[in-house]
């Protein structure tokens, strides 16, 4: 009666209310109508729609638990720029109190300039409906601020919005940029130990050169240019490593082109007489073997070029080297006269073979074997060192 009386009286009443025994939830609107005589009454099973509001508040009140829980800074932005929701540690950021940030807008913090870029950002992102990360460095209190930001399109109370999740990430951009300085300081000083060296080591190869200048005895004079060779091919590391990005290992195929040439250069070889042929892979290969290996070539070709050629033979030398699995295969060969026969090549007395098969099988860990068959193979395998 004091519904219909209200109606009547110009008030438009409407109201909820559970009927039968299956609690179906009606809203129940009543209208005058016909100069108030009677009154429209319109009656609707609102029962889906009820669950419907009340499973979405469920939502939005789980959605907002787990993100005050977590230790990222988590917003909800609509794409004007304006805060829907935050959590406690966005709010922290900004040095504000819990729910302050809500219903402010960026442009509100930051400047305008950087606020546009956000703002454009945020409204890239709805348009594409696709997640976006990035760092971004937020002026706050004058100082940068670096933050990495995952922005993921988002409906929130009815809304296109983007859900913001940013990790604070300033320490660890500090941290990283302190390792980079300290690693190009240390990689510097690696670079001029290494010029130095290759420096010294030319040093002592021009003073044996002066010195077998001043020496008569053939023997002495081919001892020291041994001497001047097996330098080079130790100097020649650290001139490849000078020259290099990667400090912790060198291009095996530039390496040892710089020593073959050394080699025909020290022994004034007539590229008419001798030549040599390489067929050297492009691979990268460590400090510990390249040293050894430099100078195994270094005692292989000098022995060649000593003894292989005599009464004016003409003739080449080839090398070659190839990867097979994790092996690396050596082959240092030449057409000229060969061993002696009956030779016992791994019990020589002389220091270069002796030399190279103390390199080998101590150094490199290897094996080599030696075919003498119209001139001098030597084949040299060793496990790359990884």
């Amino acid at each position: 009666r004091q519904y219909y009386d209200k109606t009547f009286a110009g008030e438009n009443q409407e109201f909820e209310l559970f009927i039968n025994e299956n609690h179906q939830l009606y809203r129940t609107v009543a209208l005058p109508s016909n100069g108030h005589k009677r009154i429209v009454s319109v009656v609707e099973n609102i029962t889906e729609r009820k669950k419907a509001e009340e499973a979405l508040k469920e939502s939005k009140d789980n959605f907002e638990a787990i993100v005050e829980n977590t230790e990222n800074a988590v917003t909800v932005i609509d794409t004007k720029g304006n805060f829907l929701y935050s959590n406690t540690n966005s709010a922290k950021n900004l040095d504000l109190k819990p729910n302050e940030l809500n219903g402010k807008s960026i442009y509100d913090f930051f400047p305008k300039e950087f606020a546009d870029g956000r703002v454009e950002t945020l409204r890239k992102v709805v348009e594409s409906k696709k997640v976006d990360s990035h760092l971004i460095e937020t002026p706050l209190d004058g100082e940068s601020v670096s933050f990495r930001s995952d922005m993921i399109p988002f409906r929130y109370d009815g809304k296109d919005a983007v859900l913001t999740v940013s990790t604070d990430i300033t320490d660890i951009i500090e941290t990283q940029n302190a390792l980079k300085v300290s690693l190009e300081e240390k990689e510097t000083l690696l670079h001029e130990v290494n010029h130095r060296v290759k420096n010294n080591m030319q040093v002592i190869n021009s003073l044996l050169k002066l010195q077998s200048n001043n020496i008569k005895d053939n023997q002495i004079k081919d001892v020291l240019k041994e001497s001047q060779s097996r330098i080079f091919a130790m100097s020649a590391i650290h001139e490849t490593l000078h020259g290099s990005e990667n400090l912790s290992e060198i291009d095996l195929n530039s390496y040892l082109s710089k020593v073959t040439v050394s080699i025909f250069q020290t022994y004034s070889i007539n590229p008419d007489k001798v030549t040599l042929n390489t067929d050297i892979e492009k691979i990268p290969i460590s400090i510990n073997q390249a040293s050894p290996l430099g100078l195994i070539i270094n005692e292989l070709i000098s022995n060649s070029l000593k003894y292989a050629f005599s009464d004016e033979k003409v003739g080449k030398i080839m090398v070659s080297m190839k990867k097979l699995d994790d092996e690396l295969e050596l082959i240092v060969k030449d057409d000229g006269i060969g061993m002696p026969d009956g030779l016992d090549w791994k019990n020589s007395k002389t220091l270069g073979l002796k030399l190279v098969r103390t390199l080998v099988e101590n150094q490199l860990d290897g094996s080599i074997d030696m075919e003498n068959n119209n001139g001098t193979k030597f084949t040299i395998k060793f496990n790359i060192e990884t």
